[in-house]
């Protein structure tokens, strides 16, 4: 246990300077109000600093641009969380969103040779044993990992993704900071405690560690291949485990063009009409057929070949919805098609956290209108990345939000969307996704399907049927011994526990003062009976104070009860 406690005293203050160089950049871009509220405005020796010139005119910018700057400024960790929080529209308001939707990695490259170094760590070998050829000069690079060109000695072409050095350790240190701070805004700060800021941050901290492994993103890449296998619209670089660890990733090098040049692409001769409506359609079978989706589709993780084919690289952040979460963004797809308010309402309470809204009559009125004002027009005419971020305003004014793997699946159809925009400015999102919905329900009314289904209920009506003598007999058994409990879910309501603490708080307080005005009242008794000196009319002076005392405190507590309306 010491031990323990040691090692944790020297972790806590070995990351005393980052939590310094945290609250200097918090303090430069304005926040200084935050450095107030978490009191460490003098660990951070900034309570006699003055701000200079620069610094004055950057506070004058509006607070999510100072926000996004700070972020960027801060590095890899607050990046990736600015980024996260970019897709949880619950979270943030509009203009937080749009600034954050623009945080970019300005990250320095680190020199070829020491990429080189940790090749030979990770491999076991030097790098001119395992590559032909090995270019030093990075050919692309961002906060976690670089990208370097080789080629092996069979002649193939490879990526040689190698991840920074020490970015392991210096992102555990972040997000243990950051698990800190989500404690402590969640015990002080009411109106950010009711956003669960402990359960953000250990949902990034998670999504982030996985990012790091690129053993984890190798496996997501051999998935998605097997799950395109035999589609000739997509493309996924082949990955060469044997070269591959959780720090360097080696994958078939594959160029193509930037989609988000529709000039270029035309110019090649290719149809960029048919190229927006293949990747429309490859994002629709990931969400709704395979469930296994990429959860960052940005125009720098895609590429085109000449002929067409669409070519998806970064493999470290995938979202996976299971049988019954597709059947529910079908649902959310037909219900907003054909302005089904019932529909929509369903799938949305489905999609939520908590499973049900607080008042139901009003939630289906309000989506009612909603279909009214941004659904009553030609299905060409709606932008589905609009069409879900007013969706989750209104899920937000029902304090509903989603699980967290919706936010992505809504993040990658927005950026899926906005590319196929460039491409064709009149394509049709939501009309191309209806059909795939369909199919889906289609495929469960077959009578495969069906008999699959019937199946499986009769198996289960016979285990519930053969367990139920058991079952009934136990709950008999637990009822005569009084050993049957049923567990109370308490729903935490906007205003959080404090209703709760007060009323424990008082009847605490009212027990307490009970137990000593009854200690008293003993007390004196047993004085005066001993005849404890000093006596005065024959009594003891310090029974006629405990008597005092305790009838005092015990009229006092019945006035409060009195008062309260309290029958006890």
């Amino acid at each position: 246990m010491l031990t323990e406690s040691l090692k944790a005293a020297a972790e806590a203050w070995s990351q005393i300077p980052r939590f310094k160089e945290i609250f200097g950049i918090a303090y430069r871009y304005g926040f200084a109000d935050f450095l107030k509220l978490v009191r460490l405005r003098q660990l951070s020796e900034l309570h006699t600093r003055r701000l200079g010139e620069a610094e004055r005119l950057i506070q004058q910018r509006p607070a999510a641009e100072r926000f996004r700057m700070a972020l960027e400024e801060l590095g890899p960790t607050y990046v990736k969380f600015g980024q996260i929080l970019s897709s949880r529209r619950d979270l943030v308001n509009e203009e937080f969103y749009n600034e954050l939707r623009k945080l970019q990695d300005h990250v320095p490259p680190f020199p070829g040779s020491v990429a080189r170094e940790i090749i030979a760590e990770e491999l076991g070998r030097e790098p001119t044993v395992i590559f032909r050829e090995f270019d030093e000069t990075p050919l692309a690079g961002a906060s976690i990992a670089q990208v370097h060109r080789a080629v092996l000695h069979n002649g193939n072409p490879v990526a040689v993704k190698v991840r920074r050095p020490h970015i392991r350790r210096k992102i555990e240190t972040d997000l243990h900071i950051l698990a800190e701070l989500a404690k402590f805004l969640a015990k002080h700060v009411e109106s950010i405690a009711v956003l669960n800021p402990v359960g953000i941050v250990k949902d990034f901290s998670k999504t982030l560690l996985r990012e790091l492994d690129f053993k984890n993103e190798a496996r997501n890449m051999q998935r998605f291949a097997a799950e395109f296998a035999g589609d000739p619209r997509l493309r996924v670089p082949h990955c060469y485990e044997e070269f591959s660890t959780d720090a360097v990733l080696t994958m078939e090098f594959v160029r193509g063009e930037r989609v988000d040049q529709p000039e270029r692409l035309r110019a090649l001769g290719i149809d960029t009409t048919r190229l927006a409506a293949t990747m429309a359609e490859l994002i629709f079978m990931q969400v709704l057929e395979h469930g296994f989706f990429h959860g960052d589709p940005h125009p720098g993780n895609l590429s085109i070949l000449p002929d067409g084919v669409v070519v998806l690289y970064d493999y470290g952040m995938m979202g996976n919805f299971t049988p019954t979460l597709r059947e529910l963004v079908a649902d959310l797809v037909v219900g907003l098609t054909d302005c089904d308010a019932r529909r929509t309402m369903h799938a949305l309470l489905g999609m939520s956290e908590s499973g049900f809204a607080d008042d139901p009559a009003r939630m289906q009125a309000d989506i009612e209108a909603f279909n009214e004002n941004h659904l009553n027009k030609p299905l060409k005419d709606i932008n589905i990345g609009y069409v879900f971020n007013r969706l989750l305003d209104l899920l937000m004014t029902h304090r509903l939000r989603l699980q967290a793997v919706f936010y992505l699946g809504i993040k990658a159809l927005s950026q899926i969307e906005a590319v196929g925009l460039t491409l064709n400015p009149d394509l049709n999102f939501m009309a191309l996704a209806k059909p795939f919905a369909v199919r889906m329900f289609q495929r469960k009314l077959s009578y495969a399907a069906l008999r699959q289904l019937f199946s499986r209920a009769l198996l289960d009506f016979a285990r519930i049927a053969e367990r139920l003598p058991a079952d009934a007999r136990e709950l008999y058994l637990r009822l005569r011994a009084g050993k049957f409990n049923i567990p109370i879910e308490h729903r935490v309501q906007p205003d959080g526990f404090e209703p709760l603490r007060k009323t424990l708080h008082q009847v605490a307080n009212r027990l307490a003062q009970a137990i000593l005005s009854a200690a008293l009242l003993m007390s004196a008794g047993l004085i005066m009976v001993a005849k404890v000196p000093p006596l005065i009319l024959d009594v003891p002076l310090l029974g006629w104070l405990g008597l005092l005392l305790g009838l005092g405190l015990t009229v006092r507590l019945a006035v409060k009860i009195w008062r309260d309306g309290d029958d006890g």
